[in-house]
């Protein structure tokens, strides 16, 4: 089982690099839209 406990948590780190990848792009994708708003809106 300790092998298995060690695969284990080699797929939960995986896991959590992948999430916090996804959670990186999401705040660029928000700060893009975001800055696309504010410039939108300054010139108009």
């Amino acid at each position: 089982t300790a092998l298995w406990e060690q695969g284990q948590g080699q797929q939960e780190r995986r896991q959590r690099e992948i999430l916090l990848h996804l959670v990186r792009i999401d705040c660029l994708w928000l700060r893009t839209s975001l800055a696309l708003t504010v410039m939108e809106w300054l010139n108009s």
